[in-house]
C-alpha cells in the first residue's frame, strides 16, 4: 500500500494581492517518484486539529521556503531575515512535535530542518556569514541554478544518512542563508559541510526522523536524492 506524505506549503500573494498555498512542485514529483502520495498540508490548521492531521499520514515532509521568526529560538534580528510567516511557524513546529511524539517518518529540507532543530530546542544563525566569518558561502540563490553544486560535505559513520548514502561524502547544492548554531539536545547532527556548519540531523527515538540542510529535491537525478527519498518513503510505510 501507497504511504500519504503529507507535504507542508507556505502562503504567496498574487500579483492581484490574492492570497495563495504555494509549494514547488519539486517535492511532489520526488514523492509520486519514490512510491508515496503526495497530500498537501496548508497553513491555518487550527492547533486542536494537528494531531487528527498527523494520525491521517504515514510521514510528514518538511519543505523549504522563507526563514522562521527569529524570536523563535532567541535569534538576533537581521535585516536579511526574509519572508517570515508567524502561521506557517506555527503550523509546522506543532506538526514537527506531533511527529516526534506519535513516531511517524519525518523529512525537513533546508527549513524543514531549521523547523525540526528550533520544535526541538535548538537555535539558527540568523545570517551565518553575519554570524560566523569563517563560513563558506551557502546562499547561492537568487540568480544561480538550483541545482548547482555548491560543495562536498562529511556524513558520520553508524548514522541514518550513511546507511542510506554508503558512503561518507557527497556533493550537494546549498539554497540558504541561516542555518542551525546550536543542535537541539534531542537531535544528534549527522553532516557537516567543510566550515563545519551543520548539513543533517537526525533524532535516534524515532525510526526515521531527519532534516538535511541542502535540497535534494532538485538534485533527484542523482543516486542519492532517489536513496534519500526512497528510504523516507520506505520508512513511512512501516
Amino acid at each position: 500500500m501507497q504511504p500519504i506524505i503529507g507535504i507542508t506549503a507556505g502562503i504567496e500573494t498574487s500579483d492581484t494581492t490574492i492570497q495563495k498555498v504555494c509549494l514547488i512542485d519539486k517535492y511532489i514529483l520526488a514523492i509520486l517518484h519514490s512510491g508515496g502520495i503526495p497530500l498537501i498540508i496548508p497553513t491555518g490548521i487550527p492547533s486542536s486539529s494537528i494531531s487528527m492531521v498527523v494520525d491521517h499520514v504515514d510521514g510528514l515532509l518538511f519543505t523549504g521556503g522563507g526563514d522562521i521568526e527569529t524570536q523563535r529560538y532567541g535569534g538576533i534580528d537581521n535585516s536579511k531575515v526574509y519572508g517570515v510567516n508567524v502561521n506557517r511557524d506555527d503550523l509546522e513546529i506543532s506538526l514537527a512535535l506531533a511527529g516526534s511524539q506519535m513516531k511517524k517518518a519525518v523529512l525537513g529540507i533546508c527549513r524543514g530542518m531549521q523547523i525540526l532543530n528550533v520544535a526541538l530546542g535548538g537555535d539558527l544563525y540568523s545570517d551565518i556569514k553575519d554570524q560566523n566569518s569563517e563560513s563558506l558561502k551557502h546562499d547561492w540563490f537568487p540568480g544561480f541554478p538550483r541545482d548547482q553544486i555548491a560543495h562536498s560535505l562529511q556524513v558520520k559513520p553508524q548514522s541514518i544518512l550513511h546507511e542510506i548514502f554508503q558512503t561518507e561524502s557527497i556533493e550537494v547544492n546549498s539554497l540558504h542563508h541561516q542555518g542551525i548554531k546550536s543542535v537541539s539536545p534531542l537531535l544528534s547532527p549527522i553532516a557537516f559541510s567543510p566550515d563545519g556548519i551543520v548539513e543533517a540531523v537526525e533524532y535516534s527515538e524515532c525510526p526515521f526522523y531527519l532534516g538535511v540542510q541542502w535540497h535534494p529535491e532538485w538534485l533527484f537525478e542523482r543516486e542519492e536524492s532517489k536513496k534519500l527519498f526512497s528510504a523516507f518513503v520506505e520508512a513511512a510505510k512501516k
